[in-house]
């Protein structure tokens, strides 16, 4: 579980999450946006990389990857990577309005590679684009 919030400066009070369900972080200042799988966004404070390093040593097998400057992916909740545009969905149906994180082009290939060749089986393939 992670303790985060639903706006900046704390007014609504801590909510606890599962972990699992985090799609990807994305850096904002002195805050850390947290996306869930629900479409829920959420903050805590502090650096991304303090929060990747935190999340995978909770010792319940996170994979946490930085992916670019300002984002982390969920490598657990990726289910489609846009090879063109080098970007990672949490959803098969992909549209307009679809929630999804962009990578540098080295970081891509790392996660392509990890998710493709280096992962354990998975129930549903990871779809390329």
């Amino acid at each position: 579980m992670i303790s985060v919030t639903k706006d900046k400066e704390g007014s609504s009070g801590l909510i606890s999450q599962r972990i699992r369900n985090i799609t990807h972080l994305e850096s904002d200042g002195d805050y850390v946006i947290v996306f869930m799988i629900t479409g829920e966004k959420y903050y805590v404070v502090g650096a991304l990389k303090h929060w990747v390093h935190t999340l995978n040593r909770t010792g319940e097998g996170h994979r946490f990857v930085v992916c670019d400057r300002a984002n982390a992916v969920n490598l657990d909740q990726i289910v489609c990577l846009d090879t063109i545009f080098r970007r990672a969905y949490f959803t098969h149906d992909i549209g307009p309005k679809t929630i999804s994180c962009s990578m540098s082009q080295k970081k891509f290939e790392l996660i392509q590679q990890e998710l493709l060749f280096n992962s354990a089986p998975m129930t549903v393939p990871i779809q390329l684009i």
